[in-house]
């Protein structure tokens, strides 16, 4: 083993914050981020009250739009996946199984790759909106 390889190692463990803990941090940070919106989807409340877009948001209108539609017919279970974490921007694997008010029986199951970005614990990016356009149905 070469000294400089020596001297990196024992630096890395020595480091008062892992690697995998940055990692990590960048990941809970992500979904932190769209924990609120997830939680509102699979609420009893049908308008949204739970998760507002913040307005200066570039598609803040299409995902009220949307958000409040769907909820107004369906309750989402939400599974999220961290794809890829990168300073302040993450891709989400985003599952999601919708059951109608109405009668609970599923209507459909979806899944798509959200693209988020935040600053200092706000959202600033959140695409595409239309992943949370509510159900055909019929």
């Amino acid at each position: 083993m070469t000294s400089r390889r020596a001297i990196l190692l024992a630096a890395v463990a020595l480091a008062p914050v892992p690697l995998a803990a940055l990692l990590a941090d960048g990941r809970t940070d992500a979904l932190d981020m769209v924990a609120p919106l997830a939680a509102a989807l699979s609420s009893d409340e049908r308008d949204g009250a739970g998760w507002n877009p913040p307005r200066d948001l570039p598609n803040a209108a299409e995902l009220r739009t949307n958000i409040d539609a769907m909820m107004a017919q369906a309750v989402v279970a939400s599974s999220i996946d961290v794809l890829s974490v990168e300073s302040g921007k993450a891709e989400l694997d985003w599952f999601m199984q919708i059951r109608s008010r109405s009668s609970a029986t599923l209507v459909e199951q979806r899944r798509g790759t959200i693209k988020i970005a935040w600053t200092k614990k706000r959202l600033t990016q959140l695409e595409p909106a239309s992943l949370f356009a509510p159900p055909k149905v019929g």
